[in-house]
């Protein structure tokens, strides 16, 4: 069989191939936000201001919700600016589409009317993915907000494989039997596998029902595991630099005991998420510089390793070229 050969490295050095990817695919795809705890106040309507930091990107989410419903909508703008200083009423606003799945998931889409459905975009198997988890009862934490010097393809090669886990990340291949590691690809998104090692120290469930490792192209990610949850977009602002938002949450209710302490079981899994994550910025930020200098040419793809590189490169060609 014919091996998959990576994008053209002048790709991962382009603004232009950056600004095609915002107009053709980031505008266009449905991006996935987090759960809807991240707008419960204890007010019944909420908001939350977004601003991606690329041309017309600001918008907010409003959410309605009291015991037995919740309804989100969203819209080009600012809200305060917009609604509150200007006194302009939601309809004269840009309105974006949103989707709020079964158990609590919000996704949305630049576009008022996207071309495909939210579960037409993503397939049939998003739902059996998602749907045993109740996302509901994670609470909003904290988000982390930073400009990492690196493309947003250079971040994506490193997340869509774990080859470089074991040696970048010793103490995720402490807790995760990586030998394991499997990405199995789907339709617009990708499921990562691993299995928790025996012995591991952030209290990992061997139930698997209660881990999900998901990527949603082009730029989210979802990671649920030990009671914790962390969902990140990686946003493309030019051709060596991403724009990285990290929202952190936790299920009070898995902490147990006479004890039991969600707060300090929180940022213990905190401190485990961005020791990762650092390791990850500063591999990346690295390999950007080697691209940006020219040491790093394009070749093959190991089909069976690098299957969720391919994957989402492939994506990304499709709707390039």
């Amino acid at each position: 069989s014919v091996l998959s050969s990576t994008l053209p490295s002048s790709w991962f050095t382009s603004n232009s191939i950056i600004d095609i990817i915002n107009n053709e695919i980031v505008y266009k795809d449905w991006i996935y936000l987090g759960p809807i705890t991240r707008f419960f106040k204890d007010i019944n309507e909420s908001h939350i201001q977004y601003d991606f930091g690329i041309k017309d990107s600001r918008f907010f989410i409003l959410c309605e919700h009291d015991e037995n419903s919740q309804h989100v909508s969203g819209y080009l703008g600012d809200y305060q600016t917009d609604v509150i200083t200007n006194g302009k009423k939601l309809d004269e606003l840009n309105q974006i589409a949103t989707q709020l799945t079964e158990t609590g998931l919000i996704f949305i889409n630049f576009q008022r009317n996207p071309k495909a459905s939210l579960f037409d975009h993503f397939g049939p198997v998003l739902s059996s993915l998602i749907n045993k988890i109740n996302f509901r009862k994670l609470r909003y934490k904290r988000t982390l907000i930073y400009t990492a010097k690196y493309n947003f393809m250079t971040f994506l090669d490193g997340y869509q494989e774990c080859l470089h886990c074991s040696y970048t990340h010793p103490l995720l291949s402490k807790n995760y039997n990586l030998s394991s590691y499997e990405i199995k690809n789907h339709k617009h998104f990708s499921q990562h596998i691993a299995l928790p090692d025996q012995n591991n120290e952030i209290e990992v469930e061997n139930d698997q029902t209660n881990a999900l490792f998901l990527y949603f192209f082009p730029i989210s990610t979802l990671n649920i595991y030990g009671g914790g949850m962390n969902c990140f977009r990686v946003i493309p602002i030019n051709k060596n630099t991403s724009r990285m938002e990290i929202d952190y949450y936790f299920d009070n209710e898995s902490v147990t005991g006479p004890n039991a302490d969600p707060n300090s079981e929180f940022e213990k899994y905190f401190r485990f998420c961005r020791q990762v994550q650092t390791e990850d910025l500063e591999l990346c930020e690295a390999t950007q510089e080697n691209l940006d200098i020219g040491v790093y040419q394009s070749g093959t793809l190991n089909p069976h390793k690098e299957n969720g590189v391919i994957f989402y490169q492939g994506l990304i060609r499709d709707r390039v070229v």
